[in-house]
């Protein structure tokens, strides 16, 4: 376990995902700054909450947005990357140019079009609505719903982040933690194990959550997640 109040001091960002934004990522941002590492959850650009706020923002613009708060840290110390959804593939995008620590990509957006995950969207909406005690009512109630404000242009943007995330994933060497939810409603489980045997990285570790949906920081195995990520960065620097 890392030990409190090193010498040596180590910096985490967190990356949301399209449309979302930091709460996203706040189980497991609140598990990080208790253990003492330096913590930046940046608003990707755009992401407000509106529609007007996302509408011709760019592909090159968010990732400048995270990019930045990136270098700012690697002038202090190493950096641990952490990347949830498209800001999984935005993680990955930096991890090939700036000497980051390491890079954790929580539920990687890569496929994410399909019939059988619109089934399993609707059956989560379907029950979240009609069963207010299930699982998926609480999963709903907590994830962000900035999908109902998206504008066309932005998913063209997305599918940008995408191609450019698997045409560099072949340069991440750094030490790398995928974890995704078995029952992931948005992005296709096989999206983990794209980017596992994609990276280059001599220490590399997936795991797959037997119950979770999309927003496994929000979700039924939150802990799980936690204990992974905590367990992972301590044994990067």
């Amino acid at each position: 376990m890392r030990q409190a109040n090193l010498v040596r001091e180590e910096y985490c960002v967190l990356l949301h995902g399209f449309t979302g934004d930091p709460t996203e990522l706040a189980p497991l941002t609140e598990a990080l700054r208790e253990l003492e590492y330096h913590v930046s959850v940046p608003h990707l650009a755009g992401h407000d909450g509106t529609y007007s706020g996302l509408s011709g923002v760019s592909a090159d613009q968010w990732i400048d947005s995270a990019e930045k708060p990136v270098i700012e840290a690697l002038e202090r110390g190493p950096v641990h990357l952490i990347g949830f959804s498209m800001g999984a593939l935005i993680a990955a995008i930096l991890a090939s140019k700036q000497p980051i620590a390491s890079l954790t990509m929580l539920s990687p957006a890569l496929n994410y079009a399909s019939p059988e995950l619109l089934l399993r969207q609707a059956k989560v909406f379907l029950k979240g609505h009609f069963q207010s005690s299930s699982e998926e009512s609480e999963y709903l109630r907590k994830r962000p719903s900035g999908f109902l404000v998206t504008p066309p242009s932005s998913v063209v943007q997305f599918g940008s982040v995408v191609r450019r995330a698997k045409q560099v994933l072949y340069k991440v060497t750094v030490p790398v933690c995928i974890i995704q939810g078995d029952m992931d409603e948005v992005i296709h489980p096989k999206s983990s194990q794209y980017v596992y045997n994609s990276v280059q990285s001599p220490h590399r570790e997936i795991h797959q959550l037997p119950r979770s949906r999309h927003h496994v920081c929000l979700d039924v195995e939150s802990d799980t997640v936690i204990s992974k990520v905590t367990a992972f960065l301590s044994h990067c620097c």
